[in-house]
């Protein structure tokens, strides 16, 4: 079993009147299956792990492989939705957007 924890910081600045910083992560373990070094070559030569950060797509082909997620599905993909849209929630309740 191979374990991969992703940690996403991410930064959102929105420049109007004033500037308003908002630094947040996500944290999400994926869980992989145990796999043979010859369907691992199989995987890398479909070529969908060459352009992934983590070389793997959980929204495609490398989601095969995967035997779970503990957290936010969208923090795998790339950008933790949810908490994104919450943080600008807050940023708005609060009057930082200045809008």
């Amino acid at each position: 079993m191979v374990l991969s924890i992703l940690f996403l910081l991410c930064d959102l600045c929105f420049l109007n009147v004033s500037v308003a910083l908002i630094v947040f992560h996500e944290t999400t373990t994926v869980t992989f299956a145990s796999l043979s070094d010859s369907f691992i070559s199989y995987y890398v030569d479909t070529g969908e792990p060459m352009d992934k950060a983590g070389s793997y797509g959980i929204q495609g082909i490398g989601g095969s492989l995967v035997t779970g997620i503990v957290g936010d599905y969208y923090n795998v993909v790339g950008l933790p939705l949810h908490h994104l849209c919450q943080e600008i929630v807050n940023m708005w309740d609060d009057g930082r957007l200045g809008v």
